[in-house]
């Protein structure tokens, strides 16, 4: 579990950086059809930084020996 602040990314320039990386990673070889996706969804998309502050959580006994 993490604990943080959340920001709206409200500056178009890095809301569209934050769409093309996702975008990249769900389908890296076509860049043609990610640009018309952004631009097509982009007035409807909300993209969200999270600073952590914590990150809490259970020791697992496979990682005991690590």
């Amino acid at each position: 579990m993490t604990f943080g602040r959340i920001r709206i990314i409200d500056v178009d320039s890095e809301k569209k950086r934050v769409l093309e990386v996702i975008g990249r990673r769900c389908n890296p070889n076509d860049e043609e059809s990610l640009e018309k996706e952004i631009k097509k969804g982009f007035g409807r998309s909300l993209a969200l930084e999270m600073t952590i502050e914590r990150i809490t959580g259970k020791q697992t006994i496979e990682l005991l020996d690590r």
